[in-house]
């Protein structure tokens, strides 16, 4: 089965709807398969969370580290096809690390386009180097970057081995899906949450993508991806920090991030949640800071000085936010600690609406999670592909 790739970074800019619903945006993750269907609002191109649904995986383990699909995975996504109720079978598939590799590179262009034989033959042996592995049988795209100061990287490439293509396209196949594209994960994020400022203006923009397992954070300058990075930490080690403060469940403590969250001094003189006294409210809030204190200021000193990366590369460049997404976005708080410590626009990027479906219940709040951003991003590049 032939797997179509995106054009890169073409596939960020926002295209006109040919179809008020997309093709299914499907989300591999390492622990759960995420789907999201779109109805797209003409004439602006707006759209709302038409149908959501989330499974874990066959394993069930957000921390495994190989890229493997089982036969368990094929019946997981069937159930998940049929549980979120979508209209049509075609799927834009996400892919990231292990899935794929991306490289930063530096190559001898000169005048010469990306698509020179020559140049490509150097960005295969370039990528291959890097990656200590052989790619005569993996998919390899690649994009040029915005001309910078210095002598920085001038190309991104993308690797993706024909194996892990062909087993994921299989496992999409058997399950009664098609699979119409394959996307990187990192750009579908990017579509998802372009600002169009910052798009017209070439603007040094970020997402910063709070999983379970990891963090990834994704910065581009107007349209294109110029740096990405798998930080240290995942919102799940937030949950064991906050766990083992307060001597609760896990559980619980992905309770209290949510619902308490880690910032008391914000807005103190607010509702408190479920009626709970303000003075508990503020010390659950002191407790579960502390709890996470030491590995969100590691976090933010890794995102500043990614920042400082670019803005060096693009001084003329203004810089202009950087959304959260990710289950992890969920922690209260955390987009105020992050702006006030590297001193950039930090705010959590939802779904811009949503509607109550049967598969979420009716309930709203599943189809507004930021968790979905990259399923999003996914079922707005299957526009391109057409209706499934």
């Amino acid at each position: 089965m032939s797997v179509t790739w995106p054009t890169l970074p073409r596939s960020l800019i926002r295209l006109r709807p040919r179809s008020r619903r997309t093709p299914i945006g499907l989300d591999v993750g390492s622990g759960h398969f995420t789907a999201v269907q779109l109805l797209l609002q003409p004439p602006a191109g707006e759209y709302q969370v038409e149908h959501v649904a989330r499974l874990p995986r066959a394993n069930g383990d957000e921390r495994q580290v190989g890229p493997e699909l089982t036969d368990s995975d094929v019946q997981v996504l069937g159930r998940l096809a049929r549980l979120g109720q979508f209209a049509g079978r075609g799927v834009v598939v996400g892919l990231d690390s292990p899935w794929l590799d991306l490289q930063s590179l530096a190559l001898p262009l000169g005048s010469r386009p990306l698509h020179d034989p020559e140049i490509q033959a150097a960005l295969r042996f370039e990528l291959s180097r890097q990656l200590d592995h052989d790619l005569s049988e993996a998919e390899v795209r690649s994009w040029a970057l915005p001309a910078s100061m210095g002598s920085g990287p001038n190309v991104i490439g993308v690797a993706c081995p024909h194996d892990r293509l062909r087993q994921v396209t299989s496992v999409v196949s058997q399950a009664g899906l098609i699979c119409r594209r394959v996307d990187v994960g990192c750009l579908a994020l990017l579509r998802a949450c372009a600002p169009p400022t910052c798009l017209s203006r070439s603007d040094i923009w970020g997402v910063l993508d709070v999983g379970h397992a990891a963090t990834r954070l994704t910065i581009a300058v107007g349209p294109t991806l110029v740096l990405h990075r798998s930080l240290h930490v995942g919102g799940g080690k937030f949950s064991e920090l906050i766990a083992g403060r307060l001597g609760v469940s896990v559980e619980a403590a992905e309770q209290l991030k949510r619902q308490y969250g880690m910032n008391p001094k914000a807005n103190p003189c607010a509702p408190s949640p479920g009626g709970t006294p303000a003075a508990e409210v503020a010390q659950i809030g002191r407790l579960v800071f502390g709890a996470v204190r030491r590995e969100l200021a590691r976090l933010a000193g890794e995102i500043e000085r990614s920042f400082s990366y670019a803005i060096h590369l693009y001084p003329d460049s203004v810089v202009d936010r950087l959304w959260l997404v990710g289950g992890g976005a969920n922690l209260k708080g955390m987009s105020d600690y992050l702006s006030d410590s590297i001193g950039i626009a930090v705010a959590v990027k939802r779904p811009t609406s949503a509607t109550a479906s049967p598969t979420t219940g009716g309930n709203t709040q599943a189809a507004d999670d930021p968790g979905l951003m990259q399923a999003v991003g996914l079922a707005l590049l299957g526009l391109e592909a057409g209706r499934g």
